[in-house]
């Protein structure tokens, strides 16, 4: 459903078109890879992620469920940028 481009840039795959993509769960799942690789980084932004929507933007329903659990991590301090 995604790819790890390098640190804090993934992907969203054409898989995600589809509808058996679940949006939170990608979110999810990007959100905790990131904070797997990241461990130990000392970045000056340690939280910044940008993602790729494209094919994921392709799928409402779960393009809406991605942004709605985007803005909770965001909440939560993650700066989470999207691109097309």
């Amino acid at each position: 459903m995604w790819e790890n481009i390098e640190t804090g840039y993934y992907i969203t795959l054409e898989s995600c078109y589809q509808e058996a993509c679940d949006g939170e769960k990608v979110i999810d799942e990007i959100i905790n890879h990131y904070e797997e690789e990241s461990e130990g980084e000392n970045g000056l932004n340690k939280n910044w992620i940008i993602i790729d929507t494209y094919f994921l933007s392709m799928n409402l329903d779960e393009y809406m469920r991605f942004r709605r659990k985007a803005q909770v991590y965001r909440n939560q301090g993650f700066d989470i940028d999207e691109t097309f």
